[in-house]
């Protein structure tokens, strides 16, 4: 997938793009997607998600589901390649790194391979020591709100996958987990990409200025507004086991950047009242999850998740993503899905008395448990071992480069940057080489 897309709320993707259609766009009289709304939660008794409960360890009952027909507050969670019927992937034979689209040939058996780690269950980058263990997302899987799930396999996986599957996009979306099992804490949020795919940083410190959107989208720039924090939130969490829950989260604002981090600035997903439940760590303490690069080129990408995501976005703050490729409406009109709920601008219609989004607008409630003012997004995941240093030098995240801050874990033996990038692009790999 060598074409600049953008995760769901930043650069990239149109209505349509080959097979893949957004669900709703069919054109209307504003230029927002036709009316076909989310009919809401289906399933469970809980719409509100708001129900932690005891950490129990996930099955892959019901993992071939259609995601809306799933309750959202409890998705099916340890869905394996199988389970969602994937098939192994072809087998192209080789006899040096150039026959391959996977830019990897595995010489011992002369066959074009993925160049990850395969030492553990989940491809980890660096293997897990002590107490502290850090983890990077590799696979979010989603399965709420509907209006979404068409774009998933192009304006998500790629940029949630590891550099070692998809070399271009790849770590555009970088969620961290650190969790210390002696304080029974977790601090999560997001990252820049690594130069060396191992080594991470929280983005301590460091803002993202409303003013720069433009370059994005134009009239997207809100002048003079406060900046937007990206420091990573810590929270409780409470073990059965190796399985865990989080208590619910302060907001979190994690930034999907582009390939291009240094001119484009990133695009900021903004959760509030989120939690993960039900997440189990491997025995070794590597992995949430496992890969199996012998499925890469499905719809799983190989991976098994073992863990839940739930979170909300407030209308008034989907309304400030701009999304560019359709039409440069907001996230809030993409969210909806309703052009009856839209302006002529690609915005969600304001409310002229306080000049924020009209209400009712969404499907769950932020601050309470009876309005509609915001959008549930629910979703399972992977994640993989890596090294993080919890200590940023503040800066703007809008135009830093992240090859110049890429940090280190002075406690892992495996803080060598790698400087051979022999990672692959999703879209190649699944052609079948």
């Amino acid at each position: 997938m060598k074409s600049r897309l953008s995760m769901l709320v930043a650069l990239g993707f149109t209505c349509a793009l080959g097979s893949v259609s957004y669900v709703g766009c069919s054109s209307s009289s504003s230029g927002g997607p036709a009316a076909n709304p989310d009919t809401g939660p289906v399933g469970g008794n809980d719409p509100q998600c708001t129900t932690i409960g005891t950490p129990t360890p996930l099955t892959n009952t019901g993992c071939d589901k259609d995601p809306p027909a799933a309750d959202r507050c409890n998705p099916p969670g340890k869905c394996d390649p199988v389970s969602v019927g994937d098939s192994k992937c072809a087998v192209k034979t080789c006899a040096a790194d150039g026959d391959c689209t996977t830019n990897h040939c595995d010489l011992p058996t002369k066959t074009c391979t993925l160049p990850c780690p395969t030492d553990t269950a989940c491809m980890a980058q660096v293997k897990q020591t002590g107490n502290v263990l850090n983890f990077r997302l590799g696979r979010i899987k989603l399965w709420a709100p509907a209006s979404l799930l068409a774009l998933e396999g192009i304006a998500v996986t790629p940029f949630v996958n590891a550099a070692c599957v998809d070399k271009t996009s790849g770590e555009g979306f970088s969620w961290l987990m650190q969790l210390d099992k002696t304080a029974n804490t977790i601090v999560t949020g997001g990252a820049k990409k690594s130069v060396d795919h191992k080594n991470f940083s929280f983005l301590t410190g460091q803002t993202v200025d409303p003013g720069q959107l433009d370059a994005i989208c134009p009239g997207f720039s809100k002048m003079g507004a406060a900046q937007i924090p990206l420091d990573p939130v810590t929270a409780k969490v409470t073990w059965n086991g190796n399985t865990f829950s989080t208590e619910r989260l302060k907001t979190v604002n994690i930034p999907i950047f582009d390939t291009d981090i240094v001119t484009n600035p990133p695009v900021i997903l903004p959760l509030q009242e989120a939690y993960m439940k039900n997440v189990t760590v491997s025995a070794d303490n590597n992995c949430i999850g496992a890969w199996d690069g012998g499925y890469y080129c499905g719809a799983s990408q190989g991976w098994t998740t073992d863990g839940t995501l739930v979170g909300k976005i407030t209308a008034d703050d989907a309304d400030s993503v701009p999304v560019k490729k359709v039409g440069c409406q907001s996230l809030c009109a993409l969210l909806v899905n309703d052009s009856s709920k839209t302006d002529s601008n690609g915005h969600c219609k304001k409310d002229p008395a306080t000049g924020k989004v009209i209400a009712d607008i969404g499907d769950a409630c932020v601050g309470g448990d009876s309005c509609k003012n915001a959008f549930l997004l629910s979703a399972t995941f992977g994640a993989y071992g890596v090294a993080i240093n919890t200590s940023t030098p503040p800066g703007d995240a809008g135009t830093d480069a992240a090859t110049t801050d890429t940090g280190t874990d002075a406690s892992s033996s495996d803080a060598k940057a790698d400087a051979t990038d022999t990672g692959t692009d999703a879209s190649d790999a699944a052609s079948g080489g």
